[in-house]
């Protein structure tokens, strides 16, 4: 990678985290002039998440058509242009693409986490009342879907969760992206994945009248990216939220190692 190329990945890196503090900024202003209690600061860290109330439609357009390509767009540029082969002459393709995901997947993962940290220190500065409970009422009256009744544990596991979660979301548009021949539109490819995944499932729960549901729900999109942050076909899930988020991370996980297998097969045919 040059340092041309690893500029451009940090401008992506730094535009989403700039635009991400604005969000908490319009959060917390939105919030000023309402009455405290003593965990709304907590309750807005979650408002502000995929799902939460306080999300932007814009903000969330911004997060997902950033995050899963802006540590692999280089890897479906190169594809495009042609240059992979001459790559894949010097090593082996499978272990070029393998390290690429290992890159990609750590890059992402990393920038979501850097986002919440600086999030909850941009609420806990400017706005107050993140003390943390055990047990905590908001989480049990309001959220209702969680990890842990102890605020701190359930965010912890909430923003660890979430950003591998990312992760392995921008390694299964990366190897999804290696089937789209033009770059422009790799670059909307995890936009599209996640509208799809989001109101797949929930249609396809209505269809076969909740028959499905546990299935369904752990390939609910932000089973992944944002465990616990909604429910299902309004009403909760039946799924334990520990088993649905593993389920979601195996086969997503699978999805992304099945079409790259296939996409691998139909390079060494000369496809």
């Amino acid at each position: 990678m040059t340092k041309e190329t690893q500029k451009r990945t940090f401008y992506l890196i730094g535009a989403l985290i700039i635009i991400a503090i604005i969000q908490t900024l319009v959060g917390i202003k939105a919030e000023a002039g309402m009455q405290k209690s003593p965990g709304a600061g907590i309750a807005l860290f979650y408002q502000l998440q995929i799902g939460g109330g306080d999300s932007t439609i814009w903000g969330y357009a911004t997060l997902l058509g950033i995050a899963p390509i802006m540590a692999s767009w280089l890897l479906i540029y190169q594809k495009n242009r042609k240059v992979l082969g001459n790559v894949f002459l010097r090593i082996k393709p499978a272990r070029y693409i393998r390290r690429f995901y290992w890159y990609t997947f750590a890059v992402t993962a990393v920038t979501i986490a850097a986002i919440f940290v600086i999030e909850f220190l941009l609420i806990a500065l400017l706005y107050g009342s993140t003390q943390l409970f055990n047990p905590s009422s908001y989480l049990r009256m309001v959220k209702v879907i969680y990890f842990s009744q102890n605020d701190l544990y359930n965010i912890l596991i909430f923003a660890l969760f979430s950003s591998i979660g990312m992760g392995v979301f921008a390694v299964l548009t990366t190897s999804i992206g290696l089937w789209v021949s033009r770059t422009p539109v790799f670059m909307l490819t995890g936009l599209i994945l996640s509208i799809f995944l989001t109101l797949g499932p929930a249609l396809l729960d209505q269809v076969t009248q909740g028959r499905m549901t546990v299935f369904l729900y752990s390939i609910f999109f932000t089973t992944l990216v944002a465990p616990g942050q909604m429910t299902f076909g309004g009403k909760l899930p039946s799924a334990n939220l520990w088993f649905a988020y593993l389920l979601s991370l195996v086969l997503y996980s699978f999805l992304a190692l099945l079409s790259t297998s296939l996409w691998l097969r139909k390079t060494r045919r000369g496809g």
